[in-house]
């Protein structure tokens, strides 16, 4: 009977190793498999990896950037609000001042 178990658990032990799981797919890597875009590991799941709103998945399906017109601040997209004489920049991740004003702290002076 022992060695029933001990066989058993050996089995599953294996069987545990090699197995995929939900939302991932075979590897060459440790551990033999990998998250599919869009989820990233977790132990030995894989989880479905949130963005904030206002904000688009990489090509690589695990990391996100911000919409235009919006700025990455901690775990959020924020809208870029231009002040009073300033528009988006060319990216859109913040604002620069119109011609004939210069950036002074958080708004634009005359020159």
């Amino acid at each position: 009977m022992k060695i029933f178990i001990l066989l058993t658990t050996l089995l599953l032990m294996s069987m545990s190793r090699n197995s995929i799981p939900e939302n991932a797919i075979k590897s060459k890597e440790h551990p033999g498999w990998k998250c599919k875009p869009g989820f990233v590991q977790k132990r030995s799941k894989c989880i479905d990896y949130k963005k904030p709103k206002h904000a688009q998945m990489n090509p690589d399906g695990n990391t996100w950037s911000c919409d235009f017109g919006y700025n990455k601040y901690r775990n959020t997209c924020k809208k870029v609000k231009p002040p009073k004489n300033a528009h988006l920049n060319e990216d859109g991740t913040d604002w620069e001042c119109d011609d004939g004003y210069i950036r002074f702290r958080s708004k634009c002076k005359s020159k």
